[in-house]
This record gives structure tokens, sequence and C-alpha cells, in this order.
């Protein structure tokens, strides 16, 4: 019987480990129910596996993070997920500066329907330079390629170049503060037909890394493509608020929204620029720490996910428990 892909790959981060560098991963398993109003409620099961190797070397770092989630929803039929990911990073530090490299991948299969299978992948690949001007101010600009392919599109492939230059800006020794331009010429095909077009805007984002953690960010970007005569605009909210009761217990509150443009009727639906991640998620999770390496916990929430620009979605209320295995 071939081996697990996830066994496969402890198997060989653990042989790296062997000559140099840290390796670590995590194992979540999580089932619970899934309810969309009117519809029978599903049953749902999600395992998650996550391995990062790091290796220091005399003047930069390499980090390399792997993950795979197979998901399965059960009612009187049945659908599933997997996505696997992954992303190399190497970092160049100087004592004013750094260099960033990154090229990270993902791959979806949904198999949601019996006579409906497709498969979604992104590759990202691009570089950032970030400079200290001073002791409180940082100036970062990242500039990156992207390539996503939905094969359930005859012929489509969406790539761009995204280039954002942002101000990073510690405010007290828990704060921080970033701010910054977004700017993305794009290209969208499809078997016979082709949108181009760009986005620009800028973003915010506001953290506090102690007890209570807050995390805060906005993304504001305007649209014009071969198919608009007007610009339309998209909005990004992302908040993240956590607090540790006790020694053993937390308590996490998470949202994730996409606020999309309305779709001129004139555009064809495989053309039109989406989200790279095209899930919404609202949920209150609790933990608790069983030993420092076990952590079991409860979550509640609503998730939407537009799949095929919306022909299909995964969505509904979701009640869930699920245990955390890490070292």
């Amino acid at each position: 019987m071939p081996m697990p892909k996830f066994l496969l790959i402890l198997c060989l981060f653990s042989y790296i480990q062997l000559f140099a560098g840290n390796f670590g991963f995590q194992i979540s398993l999580e089932s619970g129910f899934l309810k969309e109003q009117q519809e029978d409620s599903q049953t749902m099961l999600r395992l998650i596996g996550r391995f990062r190797y790091a290796r220091q070397f005399d003047m930069s770092n390499l980090n390399i993070k792997l993950r795979l989630a197979p998901e399965g929803y059960f009612s009187r039929t049945s659908s599933s997920v997997l996505r696997t990911s992954g992303q190399i990073h190497f970092v160049v530090p100087r004592e004013l500066s750094r260099w960033d490299f990154l090229l990270s991948a993902k791959h979806y299969k949904y198999s949601l329907l019996e006579s409906n299978k497709q498969n979604y992948t992104l590759i990202i690949g691009g570089g950032s330079y970030q400079l200290s001007i001073n002791q409180k101010v940082s100036i970062k600009t990242d500039i990156s390629a992207i390539c996503r392919i939905i094969d359930a599109i005859p012929g489509h492939r969406l790539t761009g170049v995204r280039i954002t230059p942002t101000l990073l800006i510690p405010l007290k020794a828990d704060y921080s503060l970033q701010t910054g331009l977004h700017g993305e010429p794009f290209e969208i095909r499809s078997e016979d037909s082709i949108n181009d077009g760009w986005r620009i805007g800028g973003s915010f984002v506001f953290k506090k890394r102690r007890n209570p953690l807050f995390s805060f960010s906005y993304r504001l970007l305007f649209n014009k493509n071969t198919y608009q005569d007007d610009l339309s605009s998209e909005q990004h909210f992302e908040i993240l608020l956590g607090k540790s009761l006790s020694a053993h217990w937390s308590i996490f509150f998470y949202l994730n929204y996409y606020l999309l443009p309305e779709i001129s009727p004139e555009t064809p639906i495989e053309l039109v620029y989406t989200p790279l991640n095209t899930q919404n998620w609202i949920y209150l999770q609790t933990g608790f720490d069983m030993t420092k390496n076990t952590e079991i916990y409860s979550r509640f929430g609503y998730i939407y996910e537009e799949v095929n620009y919306g022909l299909q979605t995964i969505r509904g209320w979701q009640i869930l428990l699920g245990v955390n295995f890490s070292n």
C-alpha cells in the first residue's frame, strides 16, 4: 500500500533535519456540522498537516513551509476539497536593511458535485527590499508576479504583476502600523477572449502583539479593465482579536471579508477579476491547552467560499471541535 503523502513529507523533512536546520510540524483534526438555511446539515471532517523547515546560514535564513488539508462534507451526497500549498522564503538581513525572496504555490482540488470537478492553481514569486530610515520608520517595496489557472474554464489564465511600497512604523514596543500603496496590471485569458486592466489603491494595517492580541487590516482597490468604462471598487477587511484567559484557556475572534463590486453584464463571467483568496470567514474560537504540545478547541462561525466564479459555493454556519498536535 503506498505511503500517504503527509507521511512521505514527514519522512523527507526528518531526513533533512539529520544534516542541518530545524524541522517542525502541526497536525490538526476537526469535525462538526455545516448548515445553510433550508438545506440539510452536513457532517464535516477536516485534517490539516503543517510542516516547516528552517535553516540559518552565516548571512541569510531559509524557511520552507508545506500545508496539506483534505476536507469532506457528508449528507445525502458527499463532496470534498483537497488544499495543498507550499512556500520557500529566503531572507538576507543587513544592519539597516534586508532582502526577502519568496516563491509560493497553492493547488486546490474541488469535488463538490459528482459531474463537476475542478482544479485551482496559484503561483506567486517575487522579492522585497526593506530599508530602515531611522529607529522608528522603515520603507519596504515588494514586487511579485502572479499566475492563476482554473481548469474548469477552457484556456483560463490570470497573470499580473503586483507592486506594493509600504511604510512601517513601530508605535510602541507592542504596537505597529503599516500603510502602503498597491498597483497591479493584470490580464485574464479564456479560450477565445482577453480582459486586461489594472488595480490600484492602498492598505492600512494596525497590530498589537501582546495579550490581548489585536490586528486590523483594511484594503481599498479601484479596478479598471477592458469591459468596464467606469471605475469599480473592492474592499477587504481582516480582524483578529485574541486573549489568554488563563494559563490553559484562550479565546479568538476572526473576520475575513471581501466586499466586491457589481459585475458588469457585458463582462463574461470567466474574465472577471476575483480575489486570489475567495474564502470569507467570521468565527469565534476557544482553546484549551491540555499539554505543551496538545490543544483542543471549538469553533463557531460562518464561512462563504465561491468556486468557479460563484457557480458553486461552500457556505453555511459551522460548529466544530478540533485537536492540535505539534512538536
